[in-house]
């Protein structure tokens, strides 16, 4: 499944923005080619999930929780969805 940035206002994002779509296209890359999460790649990407959580959430667990669960309900709808 391609991530679709067309569907995300990227006109000026801030660099936190940036680096979360550049988080989730690298997750999405290596799941598709079927690297485990115990990889070096994945040990990688969690540590920068860690990091990039601490800045952007500062603890807020339930805005941490909204978040992903906005991101994974872009990841699973389909192709034709994510372009509207």
């Amino acid at each position: 499944m391609a991530f679709n940035t067309r569907a995300i206002p990227l006109t000026n994002p801030c660099i936190q923005t940036k680096q979360w779509i550049n988080l989730i296209k690298r997750i999405e890359l290596t799941m598709n080619k079927g690297i485990p999460a115990d990889s070096e790649e994945g040990r990688l990407i969690a540590e920068d999930y860690l990091h990039l959580s601490g800045v952007i959430f500062k603890g807020n667990k339930e805005l941490e929780e909204k978040f992903w669960m906005c991101v994974n309900r872009r990841l699973t709808l389909l192709p034709q969805a994510c372009t509207r």
